[in-house]
């Protein structure tokens, strides 16, 4: 880290006194060692609101996109080499590993803001030219040699940069945490699907008795819903896997400036801008092709927020079935055992709940209700610009991180610790009276009715029940069922 002749880095020297900055409505206090200057205090004022921050990775987002849109504008002859050259040294300060502990004070803007994201593009702007200033030894606030809004933001405007870094951000978050933590749910699942594939269950229909299965085919089920929904989020990130394909995240709206024409870019700014920006991520990175669309929607992020609605449903549906398999111990179905992590009430000596269930569940809850707010703001933009971003980046950044967070908690402190209680699962199956289905064929669906209806009036089971009724004798029965329910296995098996 850069720092002063005390040793102090930028943005922390001197005492807590205050300076005056000026902006076009005219002059500002604001505290004397603060990297950022008039337009983010005013934004502190007037927004004070929550206090939610924008996302981190957003600022490095849009860090990332000043720093390459400085080097297109010096390679266009828009910005002398000193400027560049210093702008890029202070975007390299900021993106770098221990940035966030000794800058994020300096990016307080909250998200309920513009809706364009505007007062975070001049924070950034803000910090960037300031920190440019000070390694120029020029004091704070002065705007030479380097200027907010001429320089850092040349050949832009909050209206595309802000969507851009959205685009940056959520790839991001899709890759380095949500699809690895997926990875890591359905290599659990598909362990769980291996170890108990011969195990067979009583099935539940309508939370009724209804034909066995194994304990695999239920997490084997799980397994597969995940890769499907997994597939639906990587599809929404773009042609990643094809040098013709697009669409998606990938597609970036820098280039439009304001509206979308792309005032007072050079030609191909957007595509240029792209080529250094899929240098600094490692990925493809193309422009959109549709600078009026990628101004006043926002529909590749409502698609990946989708995607996140669909997963949360796999994750719901399964905690919610895994719970009841493991509701008990003595008066529940009580099928599965769950790891007993911690005591369950605070006045019921002995009691263990299904907490990681209950947890997955609630974060579901949450993720549905953060998109639900993105659906509505991706409909609420007016004619050129949508103007509901920040909630929208913020949310789509909380919904992943929640659904990374709860699937590697899930993984680790419920599914590889489970374990099945036989005797249950054996009581259960003995006891199935729609075992009758698979003796159906050979005695009629009539006569079968009659076995299933008798077993349960008289509390015995259907083999006993056939035998009474002088349907057929028990143990042939018995031998008939069993037969025809290995043959099932082996078909579902392919």
């Amino acid at each position: 880290m850069i720092t002063d002749a005390l040793g102090n880095p930028p943005g922390d020297f001197g005492p807590a006194a205050s300076r005056t900055e000026t902006d076009s409505f005219g002059s500002v206090e604001l505290p004397a060692n603060a990297l950022y200057g008039a337009q983010t205090q005013r934004s502190l004022q007037f927004f004070s609101i929550g206090e939610e921050l924008l996302p981190w990775g957003m600022v490095r987002a849009l860090l990332a996109v000043k720093q390459a849109c400085a080097q297109v504008n010096h390679d266009r002859g828009l910005l002398a080499t000193d400027v560049t050259e210093l702008i890029a040294r202070a975007c390299t300060e900021l993106l770098g590993e221990n940035a966030q502990a000794a800058y994020r004070k300096h990016f307080p803007v909250r998200v309920w803001q513009t809706g364009s994201g505007t007062q975070s593009n001049m924070n950034v702007n803000e910090v960037v030219a300031n920190l440019a200033n000070f390694y120029a030894g020029e004091a704070l606030g002065g705007k030479k040699p380097v200027h907010p809004n001429d320089h850092v933001n040349r050949s832009q405007s909050s209206n595309d940069v802000f969507p851009t870094a959205m685009h940056l951000y959520a790839i991001e978050l899709l890759e380095q945490a949500l699809l690895p933590a997926v990875d890591t749910l359905i290599a659990e699942l598909a362990r769980l699907e291996k170890r108990y594939q011969a195990m067979l269950i009583t099935g539940r229909t309508h939370l009724m008795d209804a034909l066995p299965l194994t304990l695999g085919h239920c997490f084997g089920a799980y397994r597969h819903q995940l890769q499907e929904a997994r597939a639906a989020i990587v599809a929404t990130l773009g042609g990643a896997d094809s040098a013709s394909a697009a669409g998606g995240l990938i597609e970036l709206a820098i280039g439009g400036t304001a509206v979308g024409s792309g005032a007072n870019a050079p030609e191909n700014f957007d595509r240029d801008v792209c080529t250094l920006l899929s240098a600094f991520y490692g990925r493809r990175l193309l422009p959109h092709p549709n600078k009026f669309a990628a101004l006043s929607g926002q529909d590749a992020l409502l698609a990946a927020a989708q995607a996140l609605v669909r997963l949360a449903s796999v994750l719901h549906k399964m905690a919610n079935d895994i719970r009841l398999l493991a509701s008990g111990p003595n008066s529940g179905i009580g099928e599965l055992q769950l790891p007993a992590n911690e005591p369950g009430s605070s006045i019921m000596p002995g009691k263990v709940n299904p907490t990681q269930c209950e947890a997955m569940a609630m974060v579901c809850m949450q993720v549905s209700a953060q998109v639900d707010a993105i659906e509505q703001a991706a409909a609420a933009g007016q004619l050129q610009l949508n103007t509901c971003r920040p909630m929208m980046i913020h949310n789509f950044g909380s919904a992943v991180g929640l659904l990374s967070d709860v699937q590697h908690s899930f993984a680790s402190h419920c599914l590889a610790g489970i374990s099945v209680n036989e005797a249950a699962v054996q009581s259960h199956l003995d006891n199935n009276l729609m075992l009758v289905t698979f003796a159906a064929p050979e005695l009629g669906y009539d006569n079968a009715s009659k076995i299933a209806r008798h077993a349960l009036e008289q509390g015995c089971n259907i083999y006993q029940a056939a035998e009474k009724l002088g349907i057929m004798d028990a143990e042939p029965m018995r031998v008939l069922v069993e037969q025809r329910v290995r043959e099932s296995l082996l078909q579902s098996q392919g």
